[in-house]
C-alpha cells in the first residue's frame, strides 16, 4: 500500500471529478454535447479534433451504456483526461529530479487548483489538450531516440488540434528542441517534420469540408468571424490578476451566496482552514528543504516561455480565465525542474487547504445547486414558440435547445432595440432580464446594465418565476406603457 499511495492519491482525486460533474454547463458546453449528439458540426477550426474525440468516446459509451448521454460522456472524458494528466506529470517530475514525495506534492498542488479542477468537472475543450501537452513534455525529457522524438512532436500536433491554444505550449518545447544541443540535426528535422503534420492535418480538413474561404480565415476562426478578439487596456490587466488568483481559489460572487444558505457548514469549512493554516504556519520551518537543481538548468526555460506565452494571451484575450486552465501544470513543472524538494508530511496540508476550499466553494455549488441553470426559459420558449424572446443568457437557452431538440429548429430570439416594432405588430415579448444577479463574475464586470435601464421604458408584467441561487427570479411579459 504504502509504494502505491501516490497512484491512490491520483484515483481519488479522479474519482471526486467523477462523482462531481458540473449540472450548471456553461454556454460553449452545450454546444459541444449538442454537436456530439446529433453528429453535426463536429469540425471547429479553433478545437478542430475535440468534437471528433468526444463523439468518439461518446459511442464507445453507448456501447456498454445505451443511457449515456453526450453532455456525461464529455465530462466523463474530462474527467478521465484529468486524472491520467496528474499521472503524468507525476512521473514528468520524478524525471525531471523529484523524488517520489516531492513529486506527489506538486501534482497534487496543480491537480486541486480551480483553473484546473473546474475544467476537470466540465465538457469545455480545455482538460484534453493539456493532457496531449504533457505528454509531449513528458517524452521531450525522454532519452533522445527518434520513438521518443516521435512521441512528443506527435502529442504536441494532438494537443495543437485539440485546442489551437496550445499553440504556445508547443512553441515553448520546439524552441527547446531547436536549442537543445542534445538534439543532432537530423532529430530536429524529423521533430519539425511530424510537427508539421498539423499544418497538414489542418489544410485536409479545410479542403474536404468544402469551406468557402481562404485557409488561413479557417484557421483564425471566431477572430475573422468578429466574435474573439485582442484586448489590450487596464480591465484585461485587473482580470488577467484576478483570473491569475481564481486559477488556484475559487473566488467568486457565489460564495457570498452560498455560505449564506448554508451557513453552518460553511463556518464549520472555514474555522477547518484556519485550523489547517495555522498548523502549516507553525511548522513552515520544516515543510520542505528546497535545493537549487543544477542539472535540466537550461530546460525550465521551456516551462517559463510556455508560461509567459500563456498568461500573455490570456491577458490579451480579456483576462480570460480559460486560457489559464494549463497554467497550474506548468506552474509545478518549472519549481520541478528548478529545484529539488524533500517534502515533510506536514507539506501535504497545502494542497489539502487548496482541495477542502475549492471543493466545497466551487465543485459542489456547481455540482448541486442552480447556479447558471435557464430549465425555466429553456421550457417556456419551447411552449411559446410564436412569441418573442429576450433572454440575459440566450446563448445558453439556444444552446440547450439546440442540444434537446437538434440544429434546425428555430426560435424567435431578438434583441432590445426591435421591441417597439414587435409591440406594434401586437407580438408578445418575454425577458429574464432585471433578475437578481452576482456581480462579481467576469460577465458582469465586461457587460454593463444598459439592457435593464433601456426596459425602464416599458411595462413589464411577470408570467413566471424560477428559483436559483441567488433569489427569486421573474419571466416578464414587456408590454407598452399606455
Amino acid at each position: 500500500m504504502k509504494k502505491n499511495y501516490e497512484y491512490i492519491a491520483f484515483i481519488l482525486l479522479g474519482a471526486v471529478f467523477i462523482c462531481l460533474p458540473n449540472q450548471n454547463a456553461n454556454i460553449d458546453s452545450w454546444y459541444y454535447a449538442a454537436c456530439v449528439k446529433h453528429g453535426f458540426n463536429l469540425i471547429n477550426s479553433h478545437h478542430l479534433l475535440f468534437n471528433i474525440w468526444g463523439s468518439l468516446f461518446h459511442e464507445f459509451l453507448t456501447f456498454f451504456y445505451p443511457k449515456v448521454t453526450a453532455l456525461e460522456s464529455l465530462n466523463l472524458l474530462n474527467a478521465i483526461s484529468a486524472t491520467l494528466t496528474l499521472f503524468v506529470l507525476n512521473q514528468l517530475l520524478k524525471i525531471l529530479g523529484q523524488n517520489k514525495e516531492g513529486a506527489l506534492l506538486l501534482s497534487l498542488s496543480a491537480g486541486v487548483c480551480f483553473g484546473f479542477m473546474r475544467f476537470a468537472t466540465d465538457a469545455e475543450t480545455y482538460i484534453l489538450p493539456i493532457l496531449f501537452s504533457i505528454l509531449s513534455t513528458y517524452y521531450y525529457f525522454q532519452p533522445k531516440r527518434y520513438l521518443f522524438i516521435g512521441l512528443s512532436a506527435f502529442f504536441s500536433v494532438m494537443a495543437v488540434c485539440t485546442h489551437q491554444l496550445h499553440i504556445w505550449w508547443t512553441l515553448a518545447i520546439y524552441i527547446g528542441v531547436l536549442l537543445n544541443k542534445d538534439y543532432t540535426k537530423n532529430n530536429k528535422k524529423f521533430y519539425s517534420l511530424i510537427l508539421f503534420t498539423g499544418v497538414i492535418i489542418y489544410f485536409l480538413i479545410y479542403y474536404f469540408s468544402s469551406k468557402n474561404f481562404a485557409f488561413l480565415n479557417f484557421i483564425l476562426g471566431e477572430y475573422n468571424k468578429g466574435n474573439a478578439g485582442i484586448d489590450f487596456s487596464l480591465k484585461a490587466l485587473i482580470l488577467t490578476l484576478i483570473n491569475s488568483f481564481r486559477t488556484v481559489f475559487q473566488v467568486h460572487g457565489l460564495i457570498y451566496h452560498f455560505a449564506l444558505k448554508h451557513l453552518i457548514g460553511s463556518l464549520i469549512i472555514i474555522i477547518l482552514e484556519i485550523v489547517i493554516i495555522g498548523i502549516i504556519a507553525s511548522k513552515r520551518k520544516h515543510l520542505f528543504i528546497v535545493n537549487r537543481q543544477t542539472e535540466n538548468n537550461s530546460s525550465k526555460y521551456i516551462f517559463l516561455i510556455a508560461i509567459i506565452f500563456h498568461l500573455t494571451f490570456a491577458f490579451l484575450s480579456s483576462g480570460n480565465a480559460e486560457f489559464m486552465a494549463m497554467l497550474p501544470i506548468l506552474i509545478v513543472a518549472f519549481l520541478g525542474v528548478s529545484f529539488k524538494i524533500q517534502a515533510d508530511k506536514t507539506a501535504f496540508l497545502i494542497p489539502l487547504v487548496i482541495f477542502i476550499w475549492n471543493l466545497n466553494f466551487g465543485l459542489i455549488p456547481s455540482r448541486f445547486e442552480n447556479t447558471n441553470q435557464v430549465n425555466t426559459q429553456t421550457n417556456f420558449t419551447q411552449k411559446h414558440k410564436k412569441d418573442y424572446f429576450i433572454w440575459s443568457n440566450k446563448p445558453l437557452v439556444e444552446n440547450i435547445l439546440t442540444y434537446q431538440n437538434g440544429f434546425y429548429e428555430t426560435y424567435n430570439f431578438t434583441k432590445i432595440d426591435s421591441i417597439d416594432a414587435l409591440l406594434a405588430r401586437d407580438i408578445k415579448i418575454f425577458t429574464d432580464l432585471k433578475n437578481e444577479q452576482t456581480n462579481f463574475s467576469r460577465e458582469a464586470i465586461l457587460n454593463n446594465d444598459l439592457k435593464t435601464k433601456t426596459l425602464n421604458g416599458f411595462h413589464l408584467s411577470k408570467v413566471d418565476s424560477f428559483t436559483n441561487l441567488y433569489g427569486i427570479n421573474y419571466i416578464y411579459q414587456i408590454k407598452a406603457i399606455e
